[in-house]
This record gives C-alpha cells, structure tokens and sequence, in this order.
C-alpha cells in the first residue's frame, strides 16, 4: 500500500457513504445490546442511490440467532463488525476495506517498518492472491516465492476465502512459529507446498555496488529512510566518478509518494511534474519535482518486473515519460491507487481507495502497469543458475552507448 496522509475535512463524495454508516451504527446499536428495533424501516431513495433495508437486517441476524446449529458461535458484535466488512467489500475493490479494531492496531503496527511474518507484499491480481515482491534476505526469498506467485492456501485453508488484508493477518504471526502455503508458479505451471518459519521483517532500504565503471544502487522500498539513504548512495556513487548507472527497483512493492517524488527529482529540474492524483477522472494534484541532489552524469537505466509497484511505478513512470532513462526488464504490477485510512470512533478504521495515479504523460498505472522500453524475462532455469540477464542487459545497454560517443 502507498501511505498517504490527508489533514483536510472528509470530501463530498464521500458524505452518503458516511451518512449510510451512521444510519447502520444507529440500527446496530440495538443489536449488539440485544435489543430489537420497534420498527425498522426500509430506506430506498427515488434516484436508486444508497438503499438501506434495517428489517431485512434484523430477519437475517434473527434467522442466524434462532436457526444457527452452534448457537454459541453466535455473536453479535461479530455480526455487527461483520455487516460493516460485507458492505465496504461490496464496492469491489480489493483495497477498500473495513478493518475492526483489532484489526486496525495490526495494520498500524506494520507501517511503524517492523514486523513478524514471512517478508513478502501481496496483492491481488485477477482476483487471486499474488506476490507482489518478496522482500531481500526475507523467509519468503529464501523458501523460494517470486513474484507473481500466486497463493492457493494458507495453513490448508483456500485462500480464494480471505480478502488481502485477511491473507495478510493470517500469514503475519510471531517470530519463530510457521505457516504453511501452497504456492502455484505460473512459468513452470508447478504447485507447490512450502513451510516457512516467521522472523522478525526490518525492512531493508538502498544498496549500492559496481559493476565496472558503473553503479548499480538497488532501492528495495520507500519508507521513512529512503531519502536519507539515497542521497548517501547518490554521493558516494558520484565520489567513486562511474560512467553509468542502474537504478534496480524490481521487487520493489512500493510506499510512500513523498519519498518517490523526492528520489525521481534527482533527475528532474524543480517544479517538473513526477505523478498525477485523479478522482473521478478530475486532476486533484499534480506532485512535482523538489530541490535534491543531482544525479550523476551518464546513461541511467531503470531495472523493473512483475514486483515493482506502486511509488517504485510512478518514480520509473516518471523518469521514462521525461526521457530521462530506459527501463529494462518485465511489465510491472500495475498498483497505482491512492488509499486513506478513516478512524472510527471505537477503534475501528475504513481503508478506502480515493484517486489513481497518473504519469506525466497521462498513463494509467492501476490495473495496467509500466512497460519497460526493452523486455528481458527472467525464467527459472535464469534464476536456478542465479543468472540475471536483465542486469546483464543493463550493462550492454550502457556500454553501447558509451561507445557510442567515442
């Protein structure tokens, strides 16, 4: 998920969708007491807009109440908090979402960069559980899962059952414990099942190394250290006089645009637009470049594949509508949605999607992705041999047009 923070009143667009929670948490609150209604009403407006049937609620929640085998499952706060996931679910989007209150603390704690779980961002492709990006040195990485992959099942259970935050909670546990997943890889049309032991996730940042007369700095993420550690690698890159340099954002899953904007200003002059916000198909912001420090001189190219996401989408976006590099690689994931995180008064939180990002030039990125000026796909003989022919291409790509000037 791209983090980003609003301070301004809640909008317009989203003032019935608040009235339809008031109205639900009004007609809810004598369920969870145990109470019924007196008379529970059914609102249908003329114009076919928001439609709210309280006593078709209350025969549902006392058919459950009344009819359930295991009357002591039953629990109303439970189907309260229930109704309220099926109603945000109902918009269709696998990033909205309703989070309860103890659901909402988990999300919190991991945007603080440190948590217990496996290393691997996930997503939703074509309605199916996907690795988006397993992070470097994680217990993902290790067991194996690319991105791409896609999960068929957690501890046994089909993970066609779990929303994306769902498949997240259950995957996420203690340090030490594990959890089992069937993984389906798409290249070679194999299911697999891994057992992965759960560690401690510190989110890694920038490395830095050099190939020859050019630098390859990879950016693993853009989360509060970023800038910090990129403007260090920038310098020391810029100290050691290379030619050329590749900048690796493949499995890359993303975060936070502000340090996206700042690391594509390293390229770009001050004021020169990185990324558009659109709602409804309206500009609402247009980021721009900032002062930064300069990039080296010399070719740039951008390495990228099916785990570059979101902020690492539109810095690659960015910097391939202003000529400013080659992108060499795969087709990238394609998350380019803006969510806000609405707190609720006991606790609980609504995740929703409010705008799409847009290129300079004016492409989607959400649902579409980035393609790369040159594809080179990795296969799995590449990556059982520890090949890296997109690196490798990178480096001729650069040469070629250093010899070119001689």
């Amino acid at each position: 998920m791209m983090a980003k923070t609003h301070y301004s009143a809640p909008r317009r667009t989203l003032l019935f969708f608040w009235i339809a929670i008031l109205i639900f948490a009004g007609f809810f609150a004598g369920v969870v007491s145990g109470v019924k209604l007196a008379n529970p009403q059914t609102y249908v407006p003329e114009n076919g807009g928001q439609y709210f049937d309280a006593q078709l609620y209350e025969e549902v929640s006392s058919v459950l109440r009344e009819t359930f085998v295991d009357p002591a499952r039953i629990n109303n706060k439970d189907l309260f908090y229930g109704a309220l996931k099926g109603m945000v679910a109902a918009v269709g989007d696998p990033y909205t979402t309703f989070f309860d209150p103890q659901e909402n603390k988990e999300f919190n704690d991991e945007l603080s960069g440190s948590f217990g779980g496996i290393g691997a961002e996930l997503g939703m492709k074509n309605n199916r559980l996907t690795i988006i990006a397993p992070l470097p040195g994680s217990p993902a990485e290790r067991a194996g899962l690319r991105a791409g992959d896609i999960i068929v099942s957690i501890d046994k259970t089909d993970a066609a059952g779990f929303s994306l935050d769902e498949a997240v909670a259950a995957i996420r546990g203690k340090r030490g414990t594990s959890v089992q997943l069937a993984i389906y890889h798409t290249e070679s049309n194999d299911l697999k099942t891994v057992t992965i032991r759960r560690d401690t996730i510190v989110v890694p940042t920038v490395l830095v190394k050099y190939t020859s007369d050019l630098a390859v700095m990879s950016l693993y993420n853009f989360n509060a250290e970023s800038e910090k550690q990129f403007i260090r690698g920038i310098t020391e890159i810029k100290s050691h006089g290379v030619r050329g340099m590749i900048l690796d954002l493949r499995n890359n899953p993303g975060g936070f645009l502000d340090k996206s904007v700042q690391v594509a200003s390293a390229w770009l002059q001050k004021g020169v637009p990185v990324v558009r916000e659109v709602a409804k198909e309206k500009t609402t912001q247009t980021y721009t470049a900032v002062n930064q420090i300069a990039a080296p001189q010399g070719p740039l190219v951008i390495l990228v594949n099916e785990g570059t996401a979101s902020a690492a989408e539109i810095l690659a976006g960015a910097l391939q509508d202003h000529g400013k590099a080659i992108l060499i690689g795969a087709k990238t994931y394609g998350k380019g949605s803006v969510q806000e995180v609405k707190e609720l008064t006991d606790g609980s939180a609504v995740k929703i999607t409010i705008s799409q990002w847009v290129t300079p030039n004016g492409r989607l990125i959400n649902e579409v992705g980035i393609t790369p000026d040159i594809i080179v796909p990795m296969t799995d003989a590449d990556y059982a041999a520890g090949n890296d022919p997109q690196l490798d291409r990178a480096v001729q790509y650069i040469n070629d047009k250093l010899n070119e000037k001689k």
